[in-house]
């Protein structure tokens, strides 16, 4: 009797071709954090509902028209605009900042004023959390300042990306960002990563770490609303504004995520948009 290895040899070849990939992304690093996560939104299926939530799902008040576009993946909300959306979840279980945890996001310029057609631009919020009284959680485009005032004086101030701490009780407030966003270019993807604690916080951008701060005294759970106190959320999204910005990808952690792993989701991705 005949052997004919290419009548078994196709069908391996085809399942090997199958088992692998599916192995791989098994063990990618954004899936091997998949039980860390505890709220996710990619507004793929085109709302505003998160894909994953521990705490409540239906957003608490949504203001503006929500309007979604080409993500990095899948599709991305746009922020800002004639009607820009600003939406307001729950914090409750989904965002802790009083315990270790992190978030990540994609983000894309859409439209934004450029350097040598204005003068300045403004502040691009994305991300807002009350905390009790007057504390407060951003994070934010500073748009830049360069112009002459009346009196002849020049006006100045840098363009960055920042995430802030600010007007908590017994402490100064705490800034940290990256001045890589004056000339950042339209519909370009960059990888964010904020880790926090008690007692510090960290920027990372596309893999690697670019800022971090210590606090003058911990982060304590009164300088944050009570869990059941309805109005304690958190907003995604600045309302209306001249410049449009694209979110995607928003994922928030029950830990920090270490540099290693951080570096890796980014690498990936990289690797799988080039194939």
């Amino acid at each position: 009797m005949l052997f004919n290895q290419n009548k078994y040899l196709l069908p391996l070849l085809l399942l090997v071709n199958i088992i692998l990939p599916m192995a791989a992304a098994e063990n990618s690093a954004l899936a091997l954090l998949d039980r860390e996560i505890i709220f996710s939104l990619n507004f793929d299926d085109g709302t505003l509902y998160p894909e994953m939530s521990l705490g409540e799902v239906e957003p608490a008040n949504v203001s503006g028209n929500p309007i979604f576009v080409a993500g990095r993946f899948g599709q991305a909300l746009l922020l800002g605009g004639e009607n820009g959306v600003r939406v307001h979840y729950r914090a409750w279980k989904n965002i802790d900042f009083s315990m270790p945890g992190a978030m990540s996001f994609w983000l894309a310029p859409e439209q934004w004023l450029q350097p040598g057609e204005v003068d300045e631009r403004p502040y691009l919020r994305f991300f807002h959390l009350q905390g009790t009284g007057a504390g407060y959680i951003f994070m934010q485009r500073q748009g830049f300042v360069n112009k002459t005032r009346t009196d002849g004086s020049i006006s100045k101030r840098g363009d960055m990306f920042q995430v802030g701490y600010y007007s908590f009780s017994k402490w100064k407030n705490r800034l940290l960002g990256a001045y890589n966003t004056i000339n950042w270019p339209k519909d370009e993807w960059r990888f964010f990563v904020v880790n926090w604690d008690r007692n510090s916080a960290s920027l990372s951008i596309n893999g690697k770490t670019c800022a971090q701060i210590q606090f003058a005294r911990p982060i304590v759970n009164e300088d944050f609303p009570k869990p059941e106190n309805p109005k304690f959320n958190f907003v995604i999204g600045n309302g209306t504004s001249q410049e449009t910005t694209k979110l995607d990808e928003l994922i928030i952690y029950r830990r920090n995520l270490a540099p290693e792993e951080i570096g890796q989701i980014y690498q990936e991705t990289i690797v799988t948009e080039h194939k």
